[in-house]
């Protein structure tokens, strides 16, 4: 009886260490891809989702038309893809001159 348990016990442990270490191996896939990445790649992945976050503040295409009667119309002359290319190539700029002056010094 005792030994049943016991081999039971060690059963259920080793499933569970199967799992876990199988949790850890997807881990493991998912930071080597993300370490993999370019500079350019990060910058283009945290601008989409900076922008999402505050595309009503930071939305520079859209305009004010005219105001009638207290309401604002707003025209976006610039879509939001467009707008975030631009935001992408100005930060990667940025970039590649901050990493071009600290080699160069």
């Amino acid at each position: 009886m005792y030994m049943s348990d016991h081999l039971e016990n060690l059963v259920l442990e080793n499933e569970g260490l199967k799992e876990e270490i199988e949790t850890l191996r997807q881990l493991i896939i998912k930071m080597e891809k993300e370490n993999s990445k370019s500079w350019s790649e990060i910058v283009d992945e945290k601008v989409e989702t900076w922008f999402e976050k505050f595309k009503d503040d930071v939305d520079i295409g859209k305009i004010t038309t005219f105001e009638l009667l207290g309401k604002k119309f707003e025209i976006d002359v610039l879509p939001d893809v467009m707008e975030k290319a631009i935001y992408k190539k100005c930060i990667k700029i940025i970039l590649a001159m901050v990493i071009e002056f600290k080699d160069n010094l």
